[in-house]
């Protein structure tokens, strides 16, 4: 029968009360499933409703290494460079005069109509100035992905994860840019794979060798736990939690989650990797990188689909510098826009996978990502035969956030055709002089806009990792 009392709770005495039933629910033991229901029953289904989505969302980590990031300029250029390009002026713009002003973003958003992604509405990119370039071309960039010294951005969002809703693989890193998580407390480690070895991550050797029949597999798991039922100690509190990790071992140990896990024909035609595979020419690697990053990320969605894991950092065009782009414009807009369609089928998929650690909720609702890397590229030379040059002004370096309706959305700070080069004020999010050397104010709000995001909100918990100032200039 439900509790009027506990159905009208509101604010801290609500969180309170889901925060001590789960830990009472964890102490008694009872299954997830028995909690919520027993849950409905005396705070009301919206009470259980809450308690059932967990309090982190998943993320993924696009590292542009290797001179990759220049790519996603030209999805998400600098506004008011894109607006003065001509064909002449050597703007980094593929699509000069043509210019679409995003609408409802907070700051100037410019989409290049016929590459970026999300034109057709709902949460856009944030994008922050305020770090350095790595100075060289490396393939773990690290300058615009800190939260505090010594703590990097993508191993504190780990962290934060991984003490909400732990999974079996909690983070993945595709080689050659597993580093650029870097380091906090907390954080789980990061199983390293090759780029062409995601899929086997999930494969138990159990389940392609000794059980590769399901019945076999099935047959095990229904002995061990008959096993650990009859054990004298499985009651006892100190090896309950323990005999409860082996029981899911027992059953994840004959799956074979690799086929489960695999890009289907439709999820790679909603990426548009057919079109990608048509327009690859022999020796041309850009298109092979893109492909290779499509279903990176079809794999990373349906790991979360699954429960699987939280997090994927992945090399987005990794080694691909596109020094020579504007020299080759056709082909480099058709990379682009393979590109943008890329990140809309990314979102589209998210968004027709429902959410296993949120009941009736897609991932979609609450999926993160950040793309950052090592030289951005200066967005207003690439003369002298097509030459896109490296250095930007003032060697700044940016973070793209997708804060999915958690962010302020559009630039902050930016460059403009004068070359004057501005950053902004985290408090306030207004434009103030970038100052070359990338002050750690700025570098660390921005990765701390990302810890938003993951954390739903939750500034308890980014201020664990993140100790500057105020980001209420940047967040919704």
């Amino acid at each position: 029968m439900t509790d009027d009392r506990l159905k009208n709770l509101r604010g801290s005495g609500r969180r309170n009360f889901l925060k001590w039933g789960t830990a009472v629910g964890a102490l008694l033991g009872l299954e997830r499933a028995r909690f919520l229901d027993a849950l409905s029953g005396t705070a009301g289904t919206a009470m259980a409703d809450v308690a059932a989505c967990a309090a982190t969302s998943k993320s993924v980590h696009l590292v542009g290494g290797g001179g990759g990031i220049p790519w996603f300029h030209l999805l998400w250029p600098h506004p008011e460079v894109a607006k003065a390009a001509t064909d002449s002026n050597g703007f980094a713009f593929l699509s000069p005069g043509r210019a679409a002003l995003a609408q409802g973003t907070d700051r100037p958003l410019v989409y290049d109509p016929d590459a970026s992604p999300f034109q057709g509405g709902g949460p856009q990119i944030s994008a922050f100035l305020g770090s350095a370039i790595e100075n060289t071309h490396v393939a773990a960039p690290k300058n615009a992905a800190r939260v505090s010294a010594g703590t990097g951005m993508i191993a504190a969002i780990a962290a934060m994860q991984f003490a909400d809703n732990p999974t079996l693989l909690p983070v993945i890193g595709v080689e050659p840019v597993a580093d650029a998580a870097g380091a906090a407390e907390g954080a789980p480690s990061i199983v390293t794979t090759s780029p062409d070895g995601l899929l086997g991550l999930f494969d138990s050797a159990a389940s392609r060798t000794l059980l590769k029949r399901p019945a076999d597999a099935a047959l095990y798991e229904a002995y061990q736990k008959a096993f650990l039922s009859l054990n004298a100690a499985a009651g006892r509190s100190k090896v309950a939690a323990a005999y409860q990790t082996e029981k899911v071992a027992a059953h994840l140990v004959g799956q074979s989650f690799g086929a489960k896990l695999a890009p289907t024909a439709a999820q790679e035609a909603l990426y548009g990797v057919p079109e990608l595979v048509g327009n690859g020419a022999a020796g041309d690697t850009d298109y092979a990188l893109l492909v290779r990053l499509a279903r990176q990320l079809i794999v990373a969605v349906n790991a979360f689909g699954l429960g699987l894991s939280s997090t994927f950092i992945l090399p987005a065009m990794s080694g691909s510098d596109p020094h020579g782009a504007f020299a080759r414009l056709s082909a480099t807009k058709t990379k682009a826009s393979g590109l943008g369609k890329i990140m809309d089928g990314f979102l589209g998929h998210a968004r027709q996978t429902p959410d296993p650690a949120c009941s009736g909720k897609s991932l979609g609702e609450s999926i993160v990502f950040t793309v950052h890397g090592d030289i951005p590229k200066d967005p207003m030379d690439t003369t002298g035969g097509g030459d896109w040059k490296d250095q930007t002004p003032s060697d700044s370096n940016w973070l793209y956030v997708y804060g999915n309706g958690r962010l302020k959305t559009g630039w902050f700070g930016g460059i403009a055709p004068s070359g004057q080069v501005s950053s902004f004020d985290p408090t306030s999010g207004a434009s103030v002089p970038f100052q070359k050397g990338a002050p750690k104010t700025t570098t660390e709000a921005a990765a701390a806009t990302a810890l938003y995001a993951v954390a739903k909100g939750n500034a308890q918990k980014v201020g664990q990792y993140y100790k500057g100032a105020s980001i209420a200039g940047l967040v919704k």
